[in-house]
């Protein structure tokens, strides 16, 4: 059983393949390595791919210490999962993060930008909101879960630790003040895919507007089928689209020739794409604004544009057009928003899935 001494903290993990991309694997609340992510080892080419899965402290076989569910956590998390790539040997990896899990690769992403290629997140909450924090108390009432997830936790926690999780969890999403991304302490400068599952009960799919609108420069995929837990069962499908995701970053970035040109002697590693990927909260803002403000004079809204959604993902508040023609090419109307217009705006539709990305021309 592997463990490695990072900061204190006995972290268990285990690593899958034997590829020249490491991805970094990050489970959700109360997930482990192999409950989560078992089913897409399965699937991966591991001779393309190296898969690092971790229990996070307090999860699984990294315990002791107990999870202390408190605010600054899953920074915590991450700045302990950078920690344990780089004493693994890994400089480079990407990151899949599932639902918290993401939340800590959001935050690893943007904290440690030198170290990730490409960041891929799955049913990831921008926002703790009545929806849930309803969830949240269902969550607390241990004994009215489905008795066939209830038997799979107690392989792994007793009902005293699930309550005790549950309810300091709860009590986390009441103190976050709706904001679950506050320790994202700067632009994500790596590409990002953002996936979500569109019969996701726990946590809904405008989710992922939220998460767009925060990124819009971000990839977005959306699982017809899919749930909470679609990693799970739709393994093959979601793997499929992430890890496609990951195999174009990687060859985009140059570290695959890196590792075709090893010969035994050292090659420098290049540096990483300079190109723009993702805004800042506040450019984000500054775009809405001056958007929003040109509208009157026939341009298209902030919302039209970041939230260009003919299928209804962007619920209520999406102030667009809501048919095929919001997805016509546009340009940005004022210079000053963005350094490079964004001159085309490409979607593709595919199995009933929408995905959205901006492009410089």
């Amino acid at each position: 059983m592997p463990k490695i001494d990072i900061n204190g903290v006995q972290l268990y993990y285990i690593t899958i393949g034997n590829g020249s991309h490491s991805i970094l694997c990050m489970p959700g609340f109360l997930g482990t390595a192999e409950d989560t992510f078992g089913d897409i080892f399965k699937t991966v080419d591991q001779q393309r791919f190296r898969l690092v899965a971790w229990d996070p402290p307090g999860y699984g076989k990294s315990r002791p210490p107990n999870r202390e569910i408190k605010m600054g956590y899953l920074k915590r998390d991450a700045e302990l999962a950078a920690e344990l790539m780089k004493k693994l040997g890994y400089e480079r990896y990407s990151v899949l993060g599932v639902s918290q899990g993401g939340d800590s690769g959001l935050i690893l992403a943007s904290a440690f930008p030198s170290n990730v290629i490409s960041l891929a997140t799955l049913a990831v909450a921008a926002k703790y909101d009545e929806h849930m924090r309803k969830v949240g108390r269902f969550y607390t009432m241990v004994d009215h879960y489905p008795e066939k997830k209830l038997n799979e936790l107690l392989k792994v926690y007793d009902r005293d630790y699930l309550k005790k999780m549950t309810t300091d969890l709860l009590s986390y999403g009441m103190a976050t003040g709706h904001d679950n991304l506050r320790d994202v302490i700067g632009p994500i400068k790596c590409p990002l895919l953002i996936t979500h599952g569109q019969k996701d009960s726990v946590c809904q799919v405008y989710q992922a507007r939220e998460l767009m609108m925060r990124f819009p420069l971000a990839k977005l995929h959306i699982f017809p089928d899919g749930n909470h837990d679609l990693h799970s069962t739709h393994p093959e499908e979601f793997a499929g689209v992430v890890f496609q995701f990951f195999n174009s970053t990687f060859e985009s970035s140059g570290y695959s020739k890196y590792f075709q040109d090893l010969t035994g002697h050292h090659v420098s590693l290049p540096p990483p794409p300079q190109s723009p990927r993702q805004t800042s909260t506040q450019k984000t803002s500054t775009i809405r604004c001056k958007l929003q403000t040109t509208h009157q004079k026939g341009l298209p809204s902030c919302s039209s544009i970041f939230s260009r959604d003919p299928f209804g993902l962007s619920g209520p508040s999406c102030r667009g057009p809501r048919h095929t023609d919001a997805l016509r090419p546009t340009t940005w109307p004022t210079a000053e928003c963005h350094p490079e217009p964004i001159t085309r705006i490409n979607c593709h539709l595919q199995r009933n899935t929408v995905g959205f990305f901006f492009r410089h021309d």
